[in-house]
């Protein structure tokens, strides 16, 4: 079962924000995330970003071949942490071995649901 929640909406209440909220679970990435996470990564861009970035950068970030970079090896040679929701990934991050932050996703439909505050 997928979840098809969207919190991007200003409006949305307080309530929903806490039910999205209490099913978020963390985990390390897993190989089978990989495909999801290139999704997440490519749509999150492409519809999210674009708001903020011209169209040349945005295809140049996010080109379309998703699998433009090895997602299984970068992801596995980080502590890449998943935010998923029952089999619907959410967000995920890239923590490198010396502590550096190199990236943040948040899922196209689930912006503005808190999901960078968990820990």
């Amino acid at each position: 079962m997928t979840s098809e929640v969207e919190c991007k909406q200003p409006d949305r209440s307080q309530d929903l924000r806490e039910y999205v909220n209490s099913q978020i679970a963390i985990r390390l990435f897993e190989e089978q995330d990989t495909e999801q996470i290139a999704q997440l990564f490519h749509n999150t861009v492409r519809e999210i970003n674009i708001r903020d970035y011209s169209s040349n950068q945005v295809r140049a970030w996010a080109p379309d071949n998703i699998y433009f970079r090895n997602w299984v090896e970068v992801c596995s040679s980080r502590f890449t942490y998943i935010a998923h929701i029952m089999d619907t990934i959410v967000g995920f991050g890239e923590l490198e071995a010396n502590g550096h932050i190199d990236c943040f996703y948040c899922h196209k439909n689930y912006q503005g649901c808190g999901i960078g505050k968990q820990g």
